[in-house]
């Protein structure tokens, strides 16, 4: 009978998730870069073109997304609904993951619970055609897969290898939906090099050492190759992600390195510094007329309503600013002219820099802006507050992120429509009439983690620094696996952090925005439940016996 609870409670638990969550629409918005592009994207895949015909925007971001897209569209379910499905089951793996040191039912499925109701599965976000949704469950299945193999090392072969592909597949997935997934790899590293090491010190056999990475680095690779093998193919430019390419970097780094005279925090490229651009390099000047004219007008309006940033074009506005000079030159007719106008621009502007023609910066080999050391106290400053955000989830909303009223008629019966399934045909807050209602409760569900989560943090992590008291004192240096993943957890939540920081800092602000901040959220509820669960049945154990010992 015993047997029966956890999955008794999974059904219902996720059978509770979807009426809750059952109101939510996609609502469409025309967000060429973002939503819109991701479905587009899909659209074509569906109809066996990759991703339509080259242009401006065809490979801007990583293409996991409008993959998943098709397959939802395939698999004939909505996507609000496979979100809630495929996040389900991440949490159902999690708990499968962590069953060889939780045996008793009842705590796994509190483990499981606090997990499946994330209030970011469904917040502001979840009502539109974003990455976020997908990447919380990628996050928690790779999460999952790396506590399976480090809690059975001890497993036969076939069953390290099964964690092993699941790992694999869903990193290499979770690489390619972002362009920012590096933030996961602490996590990942600690938890691998714990099973190496663990596995070596109980004597396993080679395989067991060296199965995991190996099938973790061969799926990532070989899963990259292919999607560079077909856009190389289709396209002409073998490249996962144009924004990721060594030659768009390097050239939008040729012009961020040029030393103007004037220069403003959250302007990358200065109008002083492209006019140099212009005056030494017969490429960029070919930019001009489309940066300084209309499309640069446009950019700075962007910039000035969502940034304040009103003089100049701000933020990570400049780079959708540039690729669109590029495309207004004429060069976005194919992805090789494209490749070639890059290379071009990054090697006449980098010659002035090193000919001492003008002055320049050191080259960065990413577009992060470089953090001088005057920029520490503000990027430190910010980094605290990312901290506060993330762990207290003051920037949950259960409203659209979109505003329904202002969705888009036309794309109802195109795009959207054709691959989203569910739609906002009008306001869902109007035509759904149990709207409110549920709204209310996911109001309050996330409210509950909000007032809870600070303190849970800090209590998981006196449960964690109790056991490794007591662990220092019987001389032990092991940490036990739910400590490894508790560690791994606060290393990439802070790597995550770490990095937006920078960019809200120095670029624009983003370290509020839930887009970003909420992959880390199911990681560290995963991470504190399973903290709880086991350092706070230690630690329960060891009072009663203290308490028993006294009476006696």
């Amino acid at each position: 009978m015993q047997r029966w609870i956890f999955p008794s409670i999974v059904f219902l638990a996720v059978a509770v998730k979807l009426w809750l969550t059952s109101d939510i629409r996609i609502v469409p918005t025309f967000t060429p870069h973002d939503a819109l592009n991701f479905v587009e994207h899909a659209k074509f895949i569906l109809a066996g073109e990759w991703f339509g015909t080259y242009d401006v925007y065809t490979l801007i971001k990583q293409p996991s997304f409008p993959i998943y897209l098709a397959a939802v569209k395939e698999a004939g379910i909505s996507l609000p609904l496979a979100n809630q499905l495929l996040y389900a089951l991440g949490c159902v793996v999690a708990c499968i993951a962590v069953r060889p040191i939780i045996r008793n039912p009842l705590p796994l499925a509190a483990i499981f619970i606090a997990i499946l109701f994330n209030p970011f599965t469904y917040s502001a976000y979840a009502w539109v055609a974003f990455r976020s949704q997908l990447n919380q469950s990628l996050v928690l299945l790779v999460a999952a897969c790396a506590a399976g193999i480090l809690n059975r090392r001890k497993a036969p072969p076939p069953v390290l290898l099964s964690w092993s592909l699941g790992l694999g597949f869903s990193f290499a997935a979770f690489w390619l939906t972002r362009e920012e997934s590096i933030w996961l790899i602490p996590c990942i590293a600690l938890v691998l090099t714990a099973q190496v090491v663990y596995s070596w010190r109980e004597r396993r056999p080679a395989p067991a050492l060296a199965l995991p990475a190996i099938g973790l680095l061969s799926i990532w690779f070989v899963s990259i190759e292919i999607i560079k093998t077909i856009n190389g193919l289709v396209y002409g430019w073998p490249v996962t992600a144009e924004r990721v390419a060594g030659e768009y970097v390097s050239a939008y780094n040729a012009l961020a390195r040029i030393a103007a005279p004037t220069s403003e925090r959250h302007v990358p490229i200065p109008r002083a510094a492209r006019a140099i651009a212009y005056r030494v390099s017969p490429a960029a000047r070919q930019l001009e007329s489309t940066f300084e004219g209309d499309n640069g007008r446009f950019w700075t309006r962007e910039s000035c309503r969502a940034d304040r940033v009103c003089d100049d074009i701000g933020g990570g506005w400049m780079e959708w600013a540039f690729r669109d000079a590029v495309a207004g030159a004429g060069y976005y007719k194919s992805a090789a002219s494209a490749r070639q106008f890059y290379v071009r621009l990054a090697t006449e502007l980098d010659a002035a820099c090193d000919g001492g023609t003008i002055r320049c910066k050191a080259k960065q080999l990413t577009v992060l802006p470089f953090v001088h050391f005057d920029d520490v106290p503000a990027v430190f400053g910010t980094f605290v507050r990312g901290v506060s955000i993330v762990g207290s989830f003051s920037n949950f909303s259960v409203e659209p992120a979109a505003d329904p009223a202002r969705s888009y008629p036309q794309l109802l019966q195109d795009d959207y429509a054709f691959v989203v399934g569910a739609i906002a045909a009008g306001d869902p807050r109007l035509t759904n009439a149990d709207h409110e209602m549920k709204a209310a409760l996911r109001r309050v569900l996330g409210t509950v983690y909000q007032r809870i989560l600070p303190y849970w943090l800090v209590s998981a992590s006196l449960l964690a620094a109790f056991d490794a008291i007591r662990r220092v004192c019987r001389r032990s240096v092991f940490m036990p696996e739910h400590a490894i993943l508790f560690a791994g957890t606060l290393l990439s939540a802070a790597t995550l952090i770490g990095g937006l920081a920078i960019l809200d800092s120095l670029l624009e602000p983003v370290i509020s925005h839930p887009e970003y901040t909420s992959s880390a959220v199911p990681l560290i509820l995963f991470s504190l439940a399973l903290t709880t669960a086991v350092d706070g049945s230690i630690a329960h154990r060891l009072i009663r016996r203290r308490l028993t010992i006294r009476r006696v």
